[in-house]
């Protein structure tokens, strides 16, 4: 593997993982309380129903990251999915969706890391030894293997990072409808109003 190739990908991961590490913080967002009003509960979903999703997307040397958010009506901006469960049933689909992004996270990590240290040792390993004045194959083929093995296990790491993004997506796009069901709102018309207020009178 030509030595530029195995500097510049090392380089791109060091990159990556400096922008990760400076990502933006989580924020504290109130649950609903207990014995809410009807109209605590419309104002609590005017101000805490999202209006837009927002990606930023950040770029350094030909290495870029994306971070994905959603926007309050309130104006503010959720980085973290997981941050929007205390305004979610357990059971909600943007819930299920958050779950699924959070075990999607744990295995990118997984995979993505040893393959990142395995192929910075292994390529520390062939730079070194095809660099010597006396090479040796055998070091040389070891640090080839492990940085073939290392390179596998990241693209692993990268699908499980497509579905990061996919269920990120999918809990944004559910969170509005399962904040609503858990501050039992509803609309009527274009109105909004506490769901009881819409239960159907059976006929006599």
């Amino acid at each position: 593997m030509p030595r530029g190739v195995i500097l510049g990908v090392m380089r791109g991961v060091l990159v990556l993982l400096s922008i990760a590490a400076c990502g933006p913080s989580h924020i504290a967002i109130p649950p609903p309380q207990p014995g809410m009003t009807p109209d605590q509960r419309i104002a609590m979903f005017r101000q805490y129903a999202g209006v837009r999703e927002h990606d930023v997307t950040t770029c350094m040397n030909h290495s870029c990251s994306t971070v994905q958010s959603i926007v309050f009506a309130n104006d503010v901006e959720v980085h973290h999915p997981e941050d929007l469960l205390p305004l979610l049933p357990p059971d909600s689909a943007a819930a299920r969706h958050i779950a699924a992004r959070d075990d999607a996270e744990t295995r990118q990590a997984a995979w993505a890391v040893p393959g990142v240290l395995a192929f910075g040792i292994g390529g520390v390993l062939y730079l070194r030894t095809a660099s010597s004045d006396r090479p040796d194959a055998t070091t040389e083929r070891i640090g080839e293997v492990v940085m073939v093995a290392g390179l596998a296990a990241a693209f692993v790491g990268v699908f499980y990072a497509f579905r990061v993004r996919e269920e990120t997506s999918s809990a944004y796009a559910t969170y509005t409808q399962g904040l609503a069901e858990r501050l039992a709102v509803c609309v009527d018309g274009l109105a909004l109003v506490p769901c009881e207020a819409k239960v159907a009178i059976a006929p006599r």
